[in-house]
């Protein structure tokens, strides 16, 4: 019996859905953050809802934002979604009475990357170590912003 690859070089989701490609090139996320896409809005609503829907579950959530390539980070700060994805920030955290961020620094000594966008072996172990350290330390609600 053999394992099936969890991650194809491309996957279509549902209606809205990015598909996923790997090893894309960085003209392709210059180009695709000039414009803030359609969908956005119903998709942070939809994770709004799913947010809202754990927390009557009383829920505790741990929200975590995986970090992107320097190349990649340049390009989405220069982005009209910056602003979209600053205020989504600010949407979550206001579903919460308790609510943290904080930042989990991964090791920049080494090569973590496998593409712009995906951490490849050495970034996932190290920021899978040092998210676990940080969730037994906190138990309230948090977003853990990844760098």
């Amino acid at each position: 019996m053999r394992s099936k690859r969890n991650i194809s070089e491309s996957i279509g989701l549902y209606a809205y859905a990015d598909t996923m490609k790997i090893r894309l090139p960085l003209s392709h996320f210059e180009s695709y953050y000039e414009e803030i896409p359609s969908f956005l809005e119903d998709k942070q609503q939809l994770y709004l809802e799913g947010v809202q829907n754990l927390k009557s579950k009383n829920c505790t959530i741990t929200l975590v934002e995986f970090p992107h390539h320097g190349k990649l980070v340049d390009i989405e700060l220069r982005s009209p979604i910056q602003e979209k994805i600053d205020q989504f920030r600010v949407n979550i955290s206001r579903q919460f009475d308790e609510f943290t961020m904080d930042t989990i620094h991964i090791s920049k000594e080494r090569n973590i990357f496998r593409n712009l966008s995906h951490l490849n072996g050495v970034g996932a172990k190290d920021l899978s170590r040092k998210l676990g350290m940080k969730m037994l330390e906190n138990k309230s609600t948090t977003l853990y912003i990844a760098q």
